[in-house]
């Protein structure tokens, strides 16, 4: 039996974070320097340092994001210890902790790039197998999950 590198085990987590971070944050500050036509533009980003909404918008985003940080922080620490001084089963411990996350941010990320080809009707138009691609792999995954919750959301 072949025994595997450690640094294997991490070129998943690496296209992942290729398909899901770097492409979207990509695409998004390539449509940032265009304008409706495809040329390159600085108006973007000129209307948006200087138009209230815009900045009120970016502020509340800010707020949020820092408020998160802050929950995030005074949850994850406590759980951390109580994780590191217990006698858990560790290893399944382990896995649920790496995987929802993942779960949550492919779900985000996928939906965020949907979008990116919702404002682009072009581009949705010439490739429609790329945005039947991005719908299959938002809604799927809940086809089962939403079918479970009432109309309403009454129990």
């Amino acid at each position: 039996m072949k025994m595997t590198k450690r640094s294997q085990w991490a070129l998943p987590y690496v296209i992942f974070l290729g398909l899901f971070v770097v492409l979207p944050l990509f695409l998004v500050l390539v449509y940032a320097f265009q304008d409706g036509t495809g040329r390159f533009t600085f108006s973007n980003i000129t209307r948006f340092f200087t138009d209230k909404d815009a900045l009120s918008t970016f502020a509340l985003s800010m707020e949020v994001a820092i408020e998160n940080t802050a929950i995030c922080i005074l949850i994850g620490y406590p759980a951390a210890w109580i994780l590191a001084n217990r006698k858990l089963n560790r290893s399944a411990v382990t896995i649920v902790l790496f995987i929802i996350p993942m779960w949550v941010n492919a779900l985000m990320r996928t939906l965020a790039t949907a979008e990116l080809f919702n404002m682009n009707r072009k581009l949705s138009t010439e490739h429609p197998e790329v945005t039947d691609f991005f719908e299959r792999m938002t809604f799927l995954p809940l086809e089962k999950v939403t079918a479970m919750v009432p109309p309403g959301g009454a129990g």
